[in-house]
């Protein structure tokens, strides 16, 4: 039986192709755009067919989700119709649709069944469903929603926080400081809502430097905000159920008015209604440092890769490091599919010979100021919120498929790692 592919014994090297490559990308964010952009530039040694396969029919700069839901106007920019990343040969569509498993054959010929039956064969699949916030701050990307939906959602999101008065944020981390930031910083003076934050842990930002703990804390108790640490919310999970006779109940029994709740406890994969054929998804999916997914023996399958929010790999789950897990899976893509060779590994290939990828991270304290981290370096103010502005403005033309900034955003993201690797 002669299949599209010659197989090798070694599944870090594994397969080379003799056929054009169908390559699946399944998730339209931060990283399977980027892993399409990759892909297409190596169209010259690599010639392929390239399936996009996305529940939604918009591409939302998703560091911007708490900006509109204190002003929805601000989702017209943010969130956009899903285009194709443009390439001059290579052959790119756009399926909306939800995949719900994938299974390879012994042959490594691998098919993606979808929610409604369609089924789509590929020679490599790379896994970028991403990851989800209780709605309205980021709901399941797995999800089918058009741009007018998300919109509404935004906009409905506004008119219920509009009409609250004491608002409890769970949760201290960069989601749960900047929620509370938005809203502390819109409504001041005469309508300034109660804003409480309210972390386990026994500083905000535990992941960053003590530095931007002390920074963000002073900003937020400057505007009023009543933080609270070492607490936690009984039923924070349920987001508005956690609500009592107009109370949250920490679990040493205090009480603290609220309106609306807003839970910021992380981001969990969506992995929940996903399967592959003859493996135990975890969450998040394992993988191997070369960005293969594991096998339930621990074994890397050679033409199944997963980045972003969904994987496992080491590291901040921000929109650089899904470009760097994407920089990676297409480069073993081409050497998986094509040439063979050595596959790289993360993170040293990709981030300049590091032993980690870089800690780059900017946390918004409403317009005007900022929290940014080059690795150990904090520092706050108006530069890093006009940082976040111009990342914001880059992310969406790049969406856009605006060849020039695409071209900018590519060569500010390599600056930006090549200078952090040598910033301890």
């Amino acid at each position: 039986v002669v299949s599209r592919h010659h197989i090798m014994s070694d599944a870090t090297t594994s397969l080379v192709k003799v056929a054009p490559s169908r390559i699946l990308v399944i998730g339209g964010g931060f990283a399977g755009r980027k892993l399409i952009r990759l892909l297409q530039a190596c169209y010259t040694v690599m010639p392929m067919d390239i399936t996009l396969v996305d529940a939604k029919s918009f591409f939302e700069f998703t560091p911007s989700a708490l900006r509109c839901i204190v002003q929805p106007a601000n989702a017209r920019t943010c969130v956009i119709p899903q285009q194709v990343p443009a390439g001059s040969k290579t052959k790119c569509k756009l399926v909306t649709g939800t995949v719900v498993s994938v299974g390879i054959n012994e042959a490594f010929e691998g098919e993606a069944t979808l929610g409604d039956g369609r089924v789509i064969p590929f020679d490599a699949a790379v896994l970028a469903m991403g990851s989800n916030y209780a709605a309205p701050i980021k709901p399941d990307m797995t999800t089918r929603a058009s741009v007018a939906e998300r919109i509404a959602q935004y906009e409905h999101a506004h008119a219920h926080l509009s009409n609250a008065h004491d608002v409890v944020v769970v949760g201290g981390g960069t989601v749960g400081v900047e929620m509370a930031a938005e809203v502390a910083g819109h409504w001041t003076g005469r309508q300034a809502k109660r804003v409480t934050l309210i972390t386990a842990s026994e500083r905000l930002l535990n992941r960053m430097p003590a530095r931007a703990s002390r920074l963000a804390t002073a900003w937020l108790e400057k505007y009023g905000v009543c933080v609270i640490t070492n607490a936690r919310v009984r039923d924070a999970a349920g987001g508005g159920r956690a609500i009592r006779d107009g109370a949250v109940t920490l679990d040493d029994g205090r009480r603290i008015k609220a309106d609306i709740v807003y839970t910021c406890l992380g981001a969990p994969p969506c992995t929940s209604n996903f399967t592959i054929r003859g493996v135990t998804v975890g969450s998040p999916i394992a993988v191997a440092d070369t960005g293969q997914v594991l096998d339930d023996k621990h074994k890397p399958i050679p033409n199944l890769f997963a980045a972003g929010d969904v994987c496992s790999s080491a590291g901040e789950k921000n929109a650089l490091n899904a470009d760097l897990n994407a920089a990676l899976c297409a480069r073993n893509v081409q050497r998986t599919l094509f040439n063979g060779g050595a596959l790289a590994r993360w993170p040293a290939d990709i981030c300049h010979g590091s032993r980690k990828s870089p800690d780059v991270v900017v946390v918004s304290l409403y317009k005007w100021c900022a929290i940014m981290q080059v690795n150990s370096i904090v520092f706050s103010g108006l530069l890093p919120a006009l940082m976040k502005v111009v990342i914001e403005f880059m992310q969406i033309r790049t969406a856009k498929e605006d060849i020039v900034i695409t071209y900018l955003w590519s060569v500010a993201e390599a600056l930006t790692i090549f200078v952090a690797s040598y910033i301890p």
